[in-house]
């Protein structure tokens, strides 16, 4: 029982000793409850209108040091009440303290609980676990589903397995910042619609993907280091399953054949929305290294300047460094007729085609022969530089400026020829000359009917 001075105060009271550096607070204002420290640090609180909760703070509270009658006192209770739960404590543990159980009717556990049979539980513990679980359920407030998926992958998944599906409250994540990509890919590219709409109840395994991307996780058999009720949560799934079966859901994905498809409907949906940029288009090959036992075809490590098993990613960035389209090939890949078939790609896209950049491994005068005949505008390096040569031009030649990331530079253009049996084609021919390190180089380009200066030329060579 309270007394009635703690129940109906509007404020708190001071904090009262219980001895052995034990000092306790009561307060109200709706629910009173009172508020144990020991040497001014918390230890706990107590909601002093739930009995057994009340009972089981007394005994503890006894029995790290506290003075009987300071606490009886602070509590309005009598110090016989206090003697009584500590007596039920020592001879029925907390069943007796949580049931009521009183040593003066009976010391037989048989007996209490023949006595209070109607307040005891039913059922074994995951039984009672089981019903309480669904009792909470039931008075969570319903999830609002995600509206079904529509568009060119055509398929729905179940509002059951649809991501964030499950009401929790509020939880502190080391995995949080994984959910700014989230947002961005679903408000920007629709980006959910679109994979759950190819892969259906497989979309599962993307979301997996966005967290090893956001924590830099590397394989499937790094994510064992993770939390995975911690981390699921974070994706709007339960948790990450074991890693066998997130072998089982990777398998299921890539057995549908369709991300192809999505990759083509995500392209056409950046184009379309503005979100890359359509005026240059810088393209390059990136190794992807293999070191597994099934045998593949060789690549070459730029790098390492040597032939090691792998694939090569041709990709197409803008340029702000936003990624346009990207294609796996096998072994060194076909960078020019990659770069080739963009034209062919995207040209119901573009209001006009872009201008690509491509490094010298594009070099080739058939290759320019053949970008000029498909009017493809192009800017690259010019690869068998004679660098003497290019050392004893005049300084004077150099009349143009421009300053690039805080260097000066000068430049000129001329034009080169190349001639392949009785045709000829004509490159503009820059020559750029570094004043911070005193060294020149030297680009081509093929602009077409395109305005593009020079020194744009120039910069692109940077």
């Amino acid at each position: 029982m309270v007394q009635k001075d703690f129940v109906n105060s509007e404020k708190p009271s001071d904090r009262v000793s219980l001895g052995n550096g034990l000092s306790i607070e009561v307060t109200s204002g709706g629910r009173p409850h009172a508020t144990l420290y020991r040497r001014g640090v918390f230890v706990k609180r107590v909601d002093l209108t739930d009995k057994t909760a009340r009972c089981i703070f007394v005994v503890e509270t006894v029995e790290l040091g506290a003075k009987k009658s300071r606490l009886a006192g602070v509590l309005g209770i009598s110090r016989q009440t206090i003697h009584n739960y500590l007596e039920t404590q020592r001879v029925f543990g907390r069943e007796g303290l949580v049931f009521s159980y009183s040593p003066k009717v009976s010391r037989n556990r048989g007996k209490q609980r023949q006595l209070h049979g109607k307040e005891l539980a039913k059922g074994g513990k995951a039984k009672q676990l089981a019903e309480f679980r669904k009792k909470e359920s039931a008075a969570r407030p319903k999830q609002l589903s995600i509206p079904p998926v529509l568009g060119s992958g055509g398929k729905e998944v179940p509002v059951e397995e649809q991501p964030f599906s499950e009401v929790h409250d509020w939880q502190a994540s080391r995995y949080a910042g994984t959910f700014l990509y989230l947002i961005y890919l679903v408000s920007s590219y629709g980006w959910l619609d679109r994979v759950m709409g190819y892969f259906g109840r497989s979309y599962k395994i993307f979301m997996v993907f966005m967290l090893m991307v956001a924590r830099n996780i590397g394989s499937i058999e790094q994510l064992k280091n993770i939390r995975k009720r911690e981390a699921g949560l974070i994706l709007g799934m339960k948790r990450i399953p074991s890693k066998p079966k997130l072998w089982q859901w990777f398998y299921r994905a890539a057995r549908l054949k369709v991300a192809e498809d999505l990759l083509k409907d995500v392209f056409f949906y950046q184009l379309r929305a503005g979100l890359v940029g359509l005026w240059l288009w810088f393209v390059d090959g990136h190794l992807l290294p293999y070191t597994g036992k099934e045998k593949v075809h060789h690549a070459y490590n730029t790098q390492r300047r040597m032939p090691m098993p792998g694939r090569t990613n041709l990709v197409t960035c803008d340029e702000s460094g936003r990624v346009v389209d990207f294609e796996i090939q096998e072994g060194k890949g076909d960078l020019r007729q990659y770069i080739l078939a963009l034209k062919n790609k995207w040209k119901e896209e573009l209001p006009e085609d872009a201008i690509i950049v491509f490094d010298r491994e594009g070099y080739d005068s058939a290759f320019f022969s053949e970008l000029i005949s498909n009017d493809v505008a192009f800017v690259t390096w010019d690869k068998h530089v004679d660098h003497d040569k290019l050392a004893r031009l005049s300084d004077d030649l150099f009349t143009e400026e421009l300053e690039f990331k805080g260097k000066k530079y000068n430049y000129f253009e001329q034009e080169k020829v190349f001639v392949k049996d009785t045709e000829s084609i004509v490159l503009r021919h820059l020559h750029l000359w570094n004043r911070s390190s005193n060294r020149r180089t030297s680009g081509l380009a093929w602009t077409g009917a395109k305005e593009i200066s020079a020194e744009d030329e120039s910069r692109l060579g940077k």
